[in-house]
């Protein structure tokens, strides 16, 4: 698990089945599995790995952080931590005033592994015009 911002953190399954003390809400960005956890702030968006993010989950997934981040140390995982978290987070990042770049270079610095999606920019800006997402 590595925190991009102070309150935001992206992981992997593992991190989420045995997430740390410091974290309470969980954003579960993988299709193949549930995680959740009683009495923790849950949302789960169900993207499929290796597939395009679905620009339709971006306005949720975003606002579900943007209202959890305000109380709460959210982590966001996927099954390895490698695209799907990752991407999600690039695209909060970009909500709240970060160009995509400059997302993804921030989302890559603190957590070396991360390959976000190479059409995210193209759902980002599918989701709005689409008026979906800021």
């Amino acid at each position: 698990m590595d925190y991009i911002l102070e309150r935001l953190a992206v992981g992997d399954i593992n991190d989420a089945r045995n997430m740390p003390g410091e974290i309470n809400a969980l954003l579960n960005c993988a299709e193949e599995h549930d995680t959740v956890r009683e009495g923790i702030p849950y949302l789960k968006i169900p993207l499929i790995d290796f597939q395009p993010i679905d620009p339709a989950y971006i306005p949720q997934a975003v606002a579900w952080i943007k209202e959890m981040i305000v109380d709460h140390r959210v982590l966001v995982h996927c099954n390895a931590g490698i695209g799907r978290s990752p991407s999600i987070t690039v695209c909060y990042l970009c909500e709240v005033g970060f160009g995509f770049e400059e997302a993804v270079r921030l989302v890559k610095a603190k957590r070396p592994d991360a390959v976000p999606h190479r059409d995210l920019k193209s759902a980002i800006m599918l989701a709005r015009r689409m008026r979906l997402f800021k």
